[in-house]
């Protein structure tokens, strides 16, 4: 669980609708990923794999799925700079594009250029 999103570096915006809706953020070998929720509210932050990223990427699991997958218990929630931790469930249904598959999503909003290399480099 990212306890200071400041301590993070962003490495890519995944989806971009006028502003992240999912972004990619790393702390040396960890990677999280930032979700922008459907209410306006914030950002929630979540770890993730290589592997279930690359299964959201080619469309096998939805938004939500790879957010559930998290081995995090506690993700953080960031509102304007203000840090606050929540049961993973508690945020679900508020995952903005949640329920996609990322080739649901519209090309205009997905990085291909991010999507090309990360898939490259996984073999």
């Amino acid at each position: 669980m990212i306890t200071n999103v400041k301590a993070v570096k962003k490495q890519a915006d995944i989806l971009n609708g006028e502003g992240t809706i999912l972004g990619l953020f790393n702390t040396g070998p960890n990677l999280y990923l930032g979700s922008y929720l459907k209410d306006g509210s914030g950002t929630v932050y979540y770890s993730t794999t290589k592997e279930l990223l690359k299964k959201f990427l080619t469309s096998e699991i939805s938004l939500k799925q790879l957010y559930l997958a998290s081995h995090d218990v506690l993700v953080t929630k960031d509102s304007n700079g203000d840090m606050t931790s929540h049961p993973k469930q508690d945020l679900e249904d508020l995952i903005f594009c949640g329920d996609k598959l990322y080739s649901e999503n519209a090309q205009s909003m997905r990085d291909a250029n991010f999507e090309e290399s990360f898939l490259k480099n996984l073999g």
